[in-house]
């Protein structure tokens, strides 16, 4: 059996599968057909709802990888404007820098006195 992607007799585009038939000593072709954007009407349906798909996931990937930034940006940023001053001789040496670090009893969950990290505030 042979499949081409072909015209009809009124020039439009067709999926043609033909195979030649043997009937004893008779030989006669048979031909199926069909319309192509009818055949192919599934694939063109699912290729546009992977590229939905594509565009949605490529936007929330990007959303959130801009608040991801910012939110790694912003310490940065903090500690560059303080060396700044302090490199323009605008700033106190005494004067700490001040970083935001989490409980770490709340990082490791364990939440019970008895554990050494319990409401310490540093790198756990």
């Amino acid at each position: 059996m042979n499949v081409k992607l072909t015209r009809d007799y009124n020039g439009d585009p067709v999926l043609a599968a033909y195979s030649p038939v043997t009937v004893g000593d008779l030989t006669c072709g048979l031909i199926a057909k069909i319309d192509a954007h009818e055949a192919l009407a599934p694939a063109k349906a699912m290729q546009k709802m992977m590229n939905l798909i594509t565009l949605v996931s490529s936007l929330i990937i990007v959303v959130v990888a801009f608040f991801m930034l910012r939110l790694i940006m912003a310490p940065i940023k903090v500690v560059v404007g303080n060396l700044r001053k302090l490199a323009q001789g605008e700033s106190d040496l005494t004067k700490r820098l001040k970083v935001d670090c989490p409980v770490c009893s709340d990082v490791i969950k364990c939440n019970t006195p008895s554990c050494k990290s319990y409401g310490q505030k540093n790198i756990c």
